[in-house]
């Protein structure tokens, strides 16, 4: 009885969800079609076109915009598979929830996302991935039937295959997602043997998690070693600080000196000292280290991190809390957003004149540092504390898993990020955001057979 009740009072919220969902959508592809683009993109649309792929980034994104212009010549097709994977888990979420006044306030703190999601970035794909295995796996925590359950959680797992392909640290957020049935299996047996299969499973799918990513690296064809640019951000960081050039022989150009290194220095990215300089720099991300070369590099950031630990911390500390926002002065203005299409005039000027009009509060917003991330972390969490008090429910677990996803994300950005571009935090903060959203709905209850 109580589940028919459920149900029906699940239909008019379904309707609600999947109404406000679609005219979002449909708005959405009006004014953004067909995505924006920077030079990332443009790049990996080159790769996917010619089938020739280096391992600046994983090759999913490149995969499909070759896909989508062999296609329809244009990059609307990978466009409009991520607005339909953001739009259908966010409103299947909330038709699975019961909405609440309070899930309000993650409109707020989903305001920081709207610059970025037009794009065509490695970051919007995963997030893309991500919310549809997040939707699937919160379907299968609550579905009746086994089967359902089961298929669900196989879709969620292919999805979560997918994300590792899309860029070098998605598998530190994917791996909270991917153990969650396996951690749940843990808690809920307190069987000896059925702990060890429970581990034993664990193990089995970190090790295919990681083959499978690795596996990525089978289509590079032109491989580089773009993990050299934040060390070497870092040896140019740590050289003004010690006023002597701790760059190696064979990085730096002859008669580089301390006072070039500092007027191409930015302490938000690291593309100055690639392209700043009048001596020259070695750009790691269009050639591969040899041996020699990597250990030099590598033994010289070493030496110069023990040297002046402090002054490597602080220059690490910036750039991180910077991620955060507001990106509102020097350089930091460039990287919120790129709104740039690959073909503008093939617009209808009815569409390009949307576009200019909707551009106006978004740029004024930019501005005045509205889109500053840090907000909607703090509005998200207070939400999610105030959701708990309710009671944790059979969702608990994948709040839990989003949480140590956004977490482990941003983690890595702390001694890994080449720069304080705010579209790093897409996944952590939408991550945050569901957790609320679940924390605050009714409290799932567990599935019935």
């Amino acid at each position: 009885m109580n589940r028919l009740v459920d149900s029906a009072s699940r239909r008019p919220r379904k309707r609600v969800s999947l109404g406000l969902a679609a005219v979002g959508f449909v708005l959405f592809v009006l004014v953004f079609f067909p995505g924006y683009v920077s030079f990332d993109v443009v790049n990996q649309l080159e790769q996917g076109r010619t089938g020739s792929f280096t391992n600046v980034s994983p090759p999913a994104n490149a995969l499909l915009l070759g896909a989508a212009f062999a296609m329809s010549e244009s990059t609307a097709p990978l466009f409009l598979l991520n607005s339909i994977l953001l739009f259908t888990s966010a409103a299947w979420i909330l038709v699975i929830l019961r909405p609440k006044i309070g899930h309000a306030f993650l409109v707020l703190a989903a305001v920081p996302l709207l610059p970025i999601l037009p794009h065509l970035w490695t970051d919007v794909h995963l997030t893309a991935v991500l919310s549809m295995a997040t939707a699937l796996i919160l379907y299968a925590s609550q579905a009746g039937h086994q089967r359902r359950r089961r298929r669900a959680w196989l879709a969620a797992f292919f999805l979560l295959c997918w994300a590792t392909w899309v860029r070098h640290n998605a598998i530190i957020a994917v791996l909270p997602l991917a153990l969650l049935p396996i951690a749940q299996m843990l808690v809920i047996e307190r069987k000896p043997r059925k702990n060890t299969v429970a581990l034993l499973m664990a193990v089995a799918a970190v090790v295919a998690l990681i083959l499978i990513r690795s596996a990525s690296s089978w289509l590079v064809d032109r491989p580089v070693s773009v993990w050299a640019v934040t060390p070497m951000w870092d040896l140019q960081t740590l050289s003004i600080h010690a006023d002597e050039v701790l760059l190696p022989d064979g990085f730096v150009g002859p008669g580089m000196s301390t006072d070039e290194l500092q007027q191409a220095f930015s302490p938000n990215t690291a593309v100055p000292l690639f392209t700043n300089t009048r001596s020259g720099v070695l750009n790691p991300t269009l050639e591969l280290l040899g041996p020699a070369k990597r250990q030099r590099l590598l033994e010289a950031w070493l030496h110069a991190v023990r040297g002046s630990p402090l002054a490597w911390m602080e220059h690490r500390w910036t750039v991180f809390h910077r991620l955060f926002g507001p990106h509102t002065r020097d350089d930091l203005v460039y990287m919120v957003d790129s709104p740039r299409f690959l073909e503008p005039d093939i617009r209808s000027p009815w569409r390009a004149e949307l576009h200019a009009v909707v551009r106006l509060p978004l740029e004024w917003a930019r501005d005045l540092g509205l889109f500053a991330p840090w907000p909607g972390f703090v509005i998200a969490l207070g939400v999610f504390m105030v959701g708990r008090r309710q009671g944790p429910g059979v969702s608990a677990a994948l709040q839990v898993a989003l949480l140590a996803s956004a977490t482990l994300y941003v983690a890595t950005l702390l001694p890994l990020t080449p720069s304080a571009e705010q579209r790093y935090l897409l996944w952590p903060l939408l991550a945050v955001i569901m957790a609320a959203a679940l924390a605050l709905g009714k409290p799932l209850q567990a599935p019935e057979e």
